[in-house]
């Protein structure tokens, strides 16, 4: 049965809770955690071209892993929303709405550059016109 935020929420911390581990998740802590837990993620790709990955997405070992990793980012993303009383589901929205507004579909979805650096400068001379507006 699929779970709201909330309730994926109240699960970790009631996980937390019961180890008695509150009183570690400091914000600072947690903040860290996510970066070495994105680290661990990001471990699974480092030397592999976009089709190497898209092989090793299809063993159930390599995606049973990636998966354990995200959820280990998700699992103290939830637990620093938690320890900055932070709404996951309103931060999600309130940044969704803030998105459309920076990258319109009308002018973005079709822009298909070959390299990061011309996408990096097309996508911040939308923005500067955007800003102007």
């Amino acid at each position: 049965m699929a779970k709201t935020l909330q309730e994926l929420q109240k699960i970790i911390v009631q996980f937390r809770d019961e180890r008695g581990w509150k009183k570690h998740h400091k914000p600072k802590n947690l903040a860290i955690s996510i970066s070495i837990e994105a680290s661990e993620l990001l471990e699974h790709f480092q030397w592999g071209g976009n089709n190497d990955i898209a092989e090793m997405s299809q063993k159930s070992e390599w995606k049973k892993n990636v998966s354990l990793e995200m959820a280990d980012v998700l699992i103290y993303m939830f637990s620093l929303a938690d320890a900055l009383d932070i709404d996951l589901e309103k931060a999600i929205l309130a940044k969704n709405d803030i998105n459309k507004t920076r990258f319109p579909k009308e002018e973005v979805k079709n822009i298909s550059l070959k390299n990061y650096t011309q996408r990096r400068k097309a996508m911040r001379k939308l923005k500067k016109k955007i800003d102007d507006a």
